[in-house]
């Protein structure tokens, strides 16, 4: 059952998601050298950031396709009542087609697949099938943070829409082993006050049997000494190059989530490491703002994130409601 501060959880993991991916955007793509000659206070705010071709599409506070992607899914779970597969993928074919800014390569090619509108599972996997099923990508585990809101308190829901919905762009089993850690640690947190442990051990009991890997991807961000042994910029530079990985993603918000004594440390230090810093810092933020509650966010950033008072508005709905469904 919710206790007197499980709304604050809630909230917490749908505004960490979201400042944590506009803050990521400042050094998205980037080393961590690199993170740290261009910025070497920190990122305090979205202002300063590097204004290069990359950057320079989303105006100053904006988050990306992270969470551009994760308000899909909380409109889909808001007007359907239930995670609808069809709907959800619907809903992100629409917003790629509609300019899309940000979307990956991977998750470009699964929606605009032939029949995709229609089922868009079985077109997911035929994409991955016909591209050789090389992809295990982060682009459904960076979206996930919202499922676990609207499981809150019901782990074996929150695994099970969390793996329907991650199949909808991502069949691969890392992919959906990831989305499955992430949802089932934040509905357990927001119910069960601090108990991290606990969270990752329903996690991984959980998405065990969809990938075995995924215990040794949390494990090893649990052992890391600092965030530079994840190496997040790893192999940038390759053709096989490993930043957008899910379990990548996933060691970054695991890391952040088990070592940082709070959010804003944790996010910065996600931030700070580089690689796909935007997707790796959405996660890390919500799972951090699941433990520690919206108000370990500071209220400055949130207030100048692009478009605050419309996002709040929209959290402040989606969590009385999750929060109802939690309580009856």
């Amino acid at each position: 059952m919710a206790d007197s501060n499980s709304r604050s959880r809630a909230q917490g993991t749908l505004w960490g998601q979201a400042v944590g991916d506009a803050l990521g955007l400042a050094t998205e793509f980037l080393t961590a050298a690199q993170a740290r000659s261009h910025y070497p206070n920190g990122v305090q705010d979205f202002s300063g950031y590097l204004r290069d071709e990359h950057r320079s599409r989303w105006t100053q506070g904006a988050w990306t396709d992270d969470t551009d992607q994760m308000i899909c899914v909380l409109r889909s779970l808001s007007t359907c009542g239930r995670a609808d597969p069809v709907d959800v993928g619907r809903r992100i074919q629409a917003w790629v087609h509609g300019g899309g800014m940000g979307v990956g390569a991977h998750t470009w090619r699964v929606v605009n697949w032939s029949g995709y509108e229609d089922d868009p599972i079985a077109m997911a996997f035929e994409a991955w099938d016909c591209n050789g099923r090389r992809s295990e990508a982060n682009g459904a585990v960076m979206r996930t943070s919202v499922v676990g809101v609207w499981a809150a308190g019901d782990l074996n829901a929150a695994a099970a829409d969390a793996a329907l919905l991650a199949t909808t762009t991502h069949p691969a089993p890392g992919s959906v082993a990831a989305a499955v850690v992430v949802s089932v640690a934040v509905a357990h947190l927001i119910v069960h006050c601090g108990d991290v442990d606990g969270a990752l051990a329903a996690g991984i009991d959980r998405a065990r049997a969809i990938d075995p890997r995924v215990e040794d991807a949390v494990a090893r961000a649990i052992a890391a000494t600092t965030i530079a042994d994840l190496q997040l910029d790893a192999d940038m530079s390759s053709p096989n190059n490993r930043i957008g990985h899910a379990y990548t993603t996933l060691a970054a918000g695991v890391y952040a989530l088990r070592h940082a004594p709070t959010w804003w440390d944790g996010v910065q230090a996600v931030v700070m490491a580089g690689g796909d810093a935007d997707t790796n810092a959405a996660v890390a933020g919500a799972l951090l703002g699941a433990r520690d509650g919206v108000g370990a966010i500071p209220f400055g950033i949130r207030a100048s994130l692009s478009r605050s008072e419309q996002f709040g508005a929209l959290v402040d709905s989606f969590v009385e409601n999750a929060i109802e469904k939690l309580e009856r």
